[in-house]
């Protein structure tokens, strides 16, 4: 397992959040960045961009960067907090 502290980007960056951890198959520290700024993912999200439409429209995660994104669809931005990344999604 990988674990990765998520943030928010800088202002002058078109990225959402960055998230920064340790790769747990090489043991480098890596930065994930990713998400769009505009687009509040949640729970709570309204349109089209509903939690709940995200699996139809990206499928099962393949890497870690979908897997953040997946999370962060399912319980919120998480702004500050740290996640797990399965081992599985790291090559």
């Amino acid at each position: 397992m990988g674990r990765f502290k998520i943030n928010r980007t800088p202002a002058n960056s078109k990225k959402a959040y960055v998230a920064t951890g340790k790769n747990p198959v090489t043991g480098r520290r890596t930065t994930i960045t990713g998400g769009i700024k505009k687009v509040i993912p949640g729970p709570k999200a309204q349109g089209k961009q509903k939690a709940k439409n995200f699996l139809k429209r990206h499928g099962a995660p393949t890497s870690a960067k979908q897997y953040i994104n997946k999370v962060r669809w399912q319980k919120g931005p998480l702004f500050g907090k740290t996640i797990n990344i399965p081992k599985r999604f790291f090559s």
